[in-house]
């Protein structure tokens, strides 16, 4: 049997069982034993014991590390969608502005229109970007605005035409102006 060092006293392998450590009180082996812990005398805890320690410590890093993370985006992200709903917003109201132009524009030409004419309205189509009237070298072209569209032209004559434009925007759309009614968010029907 192999002794320690004498005065070393502490746990060390087992010399009698495999896979135990016994206890060397300094001078000889006691009754103290254990299974064995680890590759290192003493501690019970060797090198093996040291890395898992170091992994585990490791792993709940990384795991708080990206709770974090996630946090700060997740907090981030309603800011980013205000910001991008403020530009959309913005731009629907720009949209909505044109449109409302627009509409304007094309009521005034028609009301021109029935100053000399009657009958029903001059059709109306867009070319190059234009607003252009049917019949009568007198009216427009009138540009069309960006996010703008022409819908229609509807009546019999002086007293009930009504024309109307959509927009880009998702709210309000469309845009008419009517001889009986004047510029309203509506598709004159």
């Amino acid at each position: 049997m192999k002794q320690p060092t004498p005065g070393a006293q502490g746990w060390y392998p087992d010399p009698h069982v495999d896979g135990f450590e016994r206890f060397w009180d300094g001078a000889a082996w006691t009754s103290r034993s254990r299974p064995r812990q680890g590759r290192g005398s003493g501690s019970g805890r060797g090198a093996g014991g040291r890395v898992g320690i170091i992994v585990a410590i490791v792993a709940v890093a990384v795991v708080v590390g990206g709770v974090i993370l996630a946090f700060f985006a997740f907090a981030a992200k309603p800011a980013v969608e205000q910001q991008a709903n403020l530009v959309d917003s913005g731009q629907e109201r720009a949209y909505d502005a044109a449109a409302m132009s627009d509409a304007g524009k094309l009521g005034q030409q028609l009301a021109t229109y029935y100053a000399d004419h009657e009958g029903a309205p001059p059709a109306v189509t867009v070319v190059n970007g234009r607003y252009v009237f049917a019949g009568d070298a007198t009216l427009g072209p009138e540009p069309v605005s960006d996010g703008v569209a022409l819908g229609g032209v509807t009546g019999t004559g002086a007293t009930d035409w009504c024309v109307w434009v959509t927009t880009a925007a998702t709210t309000p759309s469309p845009w008419q102006v009517s001889a009986a009614g004047g510029l309203a968010a509506g598709d004159c029907g």
